[in-house]
């Protein structure tokens, strides 16, 4: 799909949600968007689209370098304080080992960015202390994911194919309120009472469902149990699917097989009509889903339950069927882009480091020898640091990010940062040549940027080899795997067979704790 913008516009994408909405940046007199037709939210934008551009008052833009002056944080020239970076992390490393310094950041990092970053903290730091505070429930859900069906993209379709569906479950989202645009995907299915929320408080979305089941909290698991027992113990089962296209279903009936309905409802409070009646709706539908999204992906039994979801939506044949399947709604704008582009092997927690280097997060780490922090406001972390770099926004840059269906979007720099501000790129670029690096290994064009990240993601998983800026910027519609410069991208994963080596999807254990899950 390709967009014409006029020349008092610029076509990008929403930074706020991983549904990354189509927008168009208008700069003159006062920078404002509106929103443009784009498969992910049909012309629609949630107030945090709308409302883009606005700051809180409290917390002007920052446009020079801070350094730290016993306690007060104070400005300083960019080559001052890239120079001061370098000497202080040098030392740390010299004095500490490269284990003592961390790099954290966030989902609202463009793919370029992530990348980068991740490079910068193995051959620049010689690290491999690199977390995304915030991004906890993609990577408990993509361990899930991966272990069930090889490989995760959060939702292996284009929600565009939910518009069809006759029945959708909803365990643990408020799209309602998290990503409003997304319920015009479901407005079909709302209509004809497909829609099946499961969560225990009535919330926005749940208002909207022909069924609420309000499982009391933390019993998630056991009633994933129940469901799977009422699709076995009705005849809903599909058979020939669970034969030709999974693995281990029969050690999960084994322990499903004791969790009938009435022994659920005592501990869940879902009834047994209920759980029969989805059981039912989501077997019958002349095309299924079953979504999950934080409310599960981050709950103490996350793995279990998220476990147990992906087991009913194998029973009843979902994923890698066509017009059904199995998803995560993930949160942040580029949280997928950045779990896939900026995940280091043998990655590890930043606890116990001694210095740390913050872009894009803002969550404090206190009692460091050295913080360094890049961000657009004076944040709590930043006021905190010893160093402050002033980068630029969201449209201020150029760079792609992955939305949660695998799409890669090409966000465009629509107006001019202020005077004093830089890319992610530069900084990085800055300390990195600083430390002896290269000029050539970091560079601060994106495109020369995205161009090395395809080509390092050659045979990956998350494949971007064949994407490029200029199909981008035609229009194109490329959802990974892309794994050559003619390839189209797969909207769809998984309809020829699962990421395993035997190609079967597999049945998870759901393990219960007995103490507080027995009756």
């Amino acid at each position: 799909m390709q967009v014409a913008i006029g020349a008092d516009g610029v076509a990008t994408h929403c930074p706020h949600c991983a549904l990354q909405c189509g927008l168009t940046v208008l700069p003159e007199p006062v920078p404002t968007v509106v929103p443009r037709p784009f498969p992910t939210n049909c012309g629609e934008l949630c107030d945090q689209g709308w409302n883009a551009f606005d700051e809180p008052e409290t917390q002007p833009r920052l446009t020079t370098p801070l350094l730290r002056v016993g306690a007060e944080l104070l400005p300083a020239n960019w080559h001052t304080a890239l120079d001061v970076a370098a000497a202080r992390l040098h030392a740390l490393r010299a004095s500490h080992g490269s284990a003592a310094i961390g790099v954290s950041g966030s989902g609202a990092l463009s793919n370029e960015a992530a990348y980068q970053l991740a490079r910068f903290a193995r051959l620049a730091l010689g690290t491999d202390r690199l977390a995304y505070p915030g991004l906890g429930g993609v990577a408990a859900a993509s361990a899930v994911v991966e272990r069930a069906f090889g490989l995760d993209r959060g939702l292996p379709f284009p929600v565009s194919d939910l518009r069809t569906a006759g029945a959708v479950l909803l365990a643990g989202t408020n799209i309602a309120e998290s990503m409003p645009p997304l319920l015009n995907q479901l407005r079909g299915v709302m209509d004809a009472g497909g829609l099946i929320v499961i969560d225990p408080a009535r919330t926005p979305t749940a208002k909207l469902a022909a069924l609420h089941l309000r499982p009391r909290p933390g019993t998630d698991p056991v009633l994933t149990l129940g469901l799977l027992h009422c699709v076995v113990a009705d005849g809903l089962l599909k058979r020939s699917y669970v034969d030709d296209r999974t693995a281990g279903f029969a050690s999960v009936w084994r322990t499903a097989q004791h969790w009938w309905p009435e022994r659920v409802e005592r501990i869940t409070g879902v009834s047994v009509a209920d759980q029969r009646t989805c059981a039912r709706m989501l077997a019958r539908a002349s095309g299924a889903y079953v979504l999950t999204g934080r409310g599960t992906h981050r709950q103490p039994a996350a793995a279990t339950a998220l476990t147990g979801w992906i087991n009913l939506s194998l029973a009843l044949g979902l994923p890698g069927s066509p017009g059904a399947g199995f998803g995560c709604v993930t949160g942040q704008g580029n949280g997928r882009g950045v779990w896939e582009q900026g995940r280091l092997p043998g990655a590890r927690d930043v606890d116990d480091v001694r210095g740390l280097v913050v872009f894009g997060s803002r969550k404090v780490r206190r009692e460091l020898d050295l913080l360094v922090v890049a961000d657009t406001v004076l944040s709590e972390t930043a006021a905190a640091a010893d160093i402050v770099f002033p980068v630029t926004r969201w449209a201020e840059s150029t760079g792609t990010v992955t939305n949660l269906e695998g799409r890669l979007l090409l966000r465009h720099g629509a107006i001019p940062p202020p005077e004093g501000v830089r890319p992610d790129l530069a900084v990085l670029h800055g300390i990195a040549i600083r430390l002896g690096r290269a000029a050539a290994e970091f560079p601060t064009d994106p495109a020369t940027v995205f161009a090395a990240l395809t080509s390092a993601s050659v045979g990956g998983r998350a494949d971007y080899s064949g994407a490029s800026y200029p199909r981008l910027i035609s229009g194109q519609a490329l959802h990974w795997p892309i794994s050559g410069p003619r390839h189209p991208g797969t909207p769809r994963l998984f309809l020829h067979g699962f990421a395993h080596e035997d190609g079967r999807a597999r049945f998870g254990e759901v393990l219960l704790n007995r103490g507080r899950n027995s009756p």
